[in-house]
């Protein structure tokens, strides 16, 4: 049977609509009493703070003096538009004062978080409401939820600095979370920091490219579907939709299939609790076993390319000559792959002619200029037209970026390609061919459907299993997503899922005695490079400016005591931010 297309449809308007988040699990994540010590330790980190007495196991009392030369510095930096009132109740505001912020770490809980990992923070959870377990872990023979919060503050500062790796990495792990959810449920941080919910540069697009997606009868039997081409594509994002375009135009039957979804870009940018859930992978939760490294993946239609900056940098040669010597892949240090680079750069407008840099990349400039460093501008994916939208993390609702969405994929479904969104690929097939080899000859998966209002329905969605046939099989779903692919497949081989390389990253802010709003412009338009070769082999780092949505900057310095954060917080308006990217060496 063969599957029948159809329109996603367009949403009018200047400003995208609120996108409805998944629904919480239908089963309670945590028990009432594991609720209590949670959200104890999240008021904790973002305490509800007051001059008066008050209900110390809700709120913070500070001294009037302290309390009111801090609302005074939040009021002065918040200027003279935020009235005075928003300053008190920011100041008053804890993080579960709405229930978004319990229902974000209920789909954190449901949805995100292995097993290993839950199990490992509902034991601690029991622990710290038996006196016994909170002697243990906090010195107090009192249930965590039952000290007052200026005591919890202690412990929290304590688990900093513990001998026990498991309280710094619980430290570490509850304080960032605590910030990141209360950052994007915030009702008042917006108003203090002049934060606008869409950009004030570009304007909404009204040419982006209609895209078709497959789509399966709801009257279908309960067998799979089974859809036959040349090729499938396992992944949009910008490995797949280059395959996919190169493919279609050759004259051969494509198929591109993703487990996400597509979004017009009349509802882009999204707000930063419907980014996180709807563009990243795991709502944007992924980390090492250990908690000392996160990695923020794209996972929408088109890949990381749907929320990266705009910048395009070429592989270097440095890079490519190492790939060449160590491990035998010569075709990178040839010409023919210098002509597909210059041939990707050249579809999607990169060059720096239209940049304008914004305060924080001028900054890093002058700055690298100053001191003899090497540096220079940054290419930008945007067809030589300037593009300072700034909230390209949150999808790009100008269309100013030359992604997959705007290029690739377009050009794939003109030269006759066909997709297919919400697709979640369970194996690889295979058939095991005379010659003892086994040969690709498809993929299976599952295939959910918008919901009858056409939004995503991951979770609750009418789901239908597809047998898609094809000739030959690209994997193409992202460093993290590929080799689980593979490995649900039955491959053997030691090195899948090895040799993971990233790039460590460490955040810097500079405070500014005046207004910056570091949101406005493009996000990354300048790379110091002058620290690269810091060992002779190529390995060292690099110094760029970074996106400045506020959770993203923010959460990303610790977390020393309530005030200070609420403070720092309230700050964001005069920074700019820049991040060392460090070379990875040994990959794990």
């Amino acid at each position: 049977m063969a599957a029948i297309t159809s329109n996603t449809g367009d949403t009018t308007g200047t400003n995208p609509p609120s996108i409805p988040l998944p629904p919480n699990p239908e089963q309670d994540p945590l028990t009432a009493e594991q609720w209590s010590v949670l959200a104890a330790i999240a008021d904790t980190v973002v305490p509800s703070l007051t001059s008066s007495m008050g209900n110390r196991l809700l709120q913070h009392p500070l001294r009037t003096q302290v309390y009111d030369t801090a609302r005074n510095r939040i009021a002065r930096i918040a200027g003279a538009s935020t009235g005075s009132d928003v300053v008190t109740t920011y100041l008053g505001e804890n993080a579960t004062s709405t229930p978004e912020f319990r229902n974000a770490i209920s789909r954190l809980l449901g949805y995100g978080m292995d097993e290993t990992s839950r199990s490992g923070l509902l034991t601690i959870l029991n622990a710290l409401n038996t006196r016994a377990g909170a002697l243990l872990l906090t010195g107090y023979v009192t249930p965590l939820d039952c000290l007052p919060v200026a005591d919890r503050e202690k412990v929290l500062q304590n688990w900093a600095s513990s001998r026990i790796p498991i309280l710094r990495d619980l430290y570490r792990s509850i304080t960032t979370l605590s910030m990141i959810l209360w950052i994007r449920t915030s009702p008042t941080l917006g108003l203090v920091l002049g934060y606008p919910r869409v950009p004030v540069h570009g304007t909404p697009s009204k040419d982006s490219y209609a895209f078709r997606f497959l789509q399966i009868p709801r009257t279908i039997a309960a067998e799979p579907m089974v859809i036959e081409t040349d090729v499938v594509i396992v992944g949009s994002g910008c490995g797949g939709a280059v395959a996919a375009k190169t493919l279609s135009e050759a004259g051969i039957r494509v198929l591109v299939v993703d487990k996400s979804y597509y979004w017009n870009p009349l509802r882009l940018p999204m707000s930063e609790l419907e980014g996180m859930e709807h563009l990243f992978e795991n709502a944007g939760a992924v980390q090492s076993d250990d908690a000392s490294i996160a990695v923020v993946a794209g996972s929408a239609w088109g890949g990381g390319g749907t929320v990266n900056w705009s910048a395009s940098l070429q592989t270097q040669g440095y890079v490519r000559r190492e790939w060449a010597q160590k491990f035998g892949l010569k075709h990178f240090i040839t010409s023919a792959f210098q002509r597909d680079l210059d041939a990707v750069c050249d579809r999607m407008g990169v060059g720096t002619v239209a940049i304008e840099h914004n305060k924080g990349n001028q900054v890093l400039l002058e700055g690298a200029r100053k001191l003899g460093w090497s540096a220079k501008a940054v290419p930008q994916n945007t067809g030589g037209e300037a593009h300072n939208c700034g909230y390209c993390t949150l999808g790009c609702g100008s269309c100013g970026k030359k992604g997959p969405t705007e290029t690739f994929l377009p050009d794939a479904a003109k030269a006759g390609a066909e997709f297919m969104e919400g697709f979640d690929c369970a194996e690889i097939m295979f058939d095991d061919a005379a010659s003892g080899e086994r040969q690709a000859v498809g993929v299976r998966g599952t295939w959910t459907a918008r919901d009858s209002s056409g939004n995503p329905a991951r979770y609750v969605g009418a789901k239908q299993e597809v047998v898609i046939k094809a000739k030959r099989v690209i994997v193409s779903c992202g460093t993290l997503a590929s080799p689980l692919l593979l490995l649900r497949s039955g491959i053997k081989n030691s090195h899948i899922g090895r040799h993971l390389h990233l790039h460590p990253v460490s955040f810097v802010a500079a405070v500014w005695d005046e207004d910056i709003r570091p949101w406005e412009g493009s996000i990354l338009t300048s790379v110091v490079n002058e620290f690269e070769n810091l060992d002779g082999e190529w390995y060292g780092a690099k110094l760029e400016a970074t996106t400045m949505i506020p959770s993203l900057l923010l959460a990303g310095f610790p977390w020393r005591s309530g005030l200070e954060s609420k403070e720092f917080a309230a700050k964001m308006k005069r920074m700019t931010g820049y991040i060392s990217l460090s070379r990875d060496r040994y990959g794990g």
